[in-house]
């Protein structure tokens, strides 16, 4: 049987949200009894950005090319990424937490269907240009004269 190769960028969550991810699992499994729902190992937990096909044997040379290109473009700042509904892989809702993670680094990976791994091809960091005033109080210079 050919290996079936599913391609595609993908965020992985910061360690809270896959905890965050996990507690809203083993809240809602109850309701998920007819279906055979495991949940996904830690390292696999991720949010597809952008799906690139499926390929058998082999991910073809010109595929992986523009997608490297693609990747090596991007210029981007992290960013929160937040989620307020959740839902299984099967599509029934999980609950409507708020899930958020920062977005540290963009991943190309290959999901080898069946073999339940993925096998990240590529990593570009998304890194910080610009300073980050969260928490900075500015120091506001007294009036002298009192108004």
């Amino acid at each position: 049987m050919p290996l079936r190769h599913h391609v595609y960028f993908l965020l992985y969550p910061t360690p809270a949200a896959a905890d965050c991810a996990a507690a809203l699992w083993n809240r809602t499994r109850h309701r998920l009894a007819t279906q055979k729902s495991v949940p996904m190992p830690p390292e696999r937990l991720h949010t597809t950005l952008m799906p690139l096909g499926c390929f058998e044997d082999r991910v073809p040379d010109t595929v992986l090319n523009l997608a490297l290109a693609a990747g090596g473009a991007v210029d981007d700042e992290p960013f929160e990424l937040v989620f307020n509904v959740i839902r299984s892989r099967g599509g029934g809702p999980l609950g409507t937490v708020e899930l958020a993670g920062h977005g540290p680094e963009l991943c190309l990976v290959d999901s080898l269907h069946g073999q339940g791994r993925h096998e990240v091809l590529c990593r570009w960091p998304l890194r910080q240009r610009q300073q980050v005033f969260s928490g900075w109080e500015p120091d506001v210079p007294t009036n002298p004269r009192g108004n």
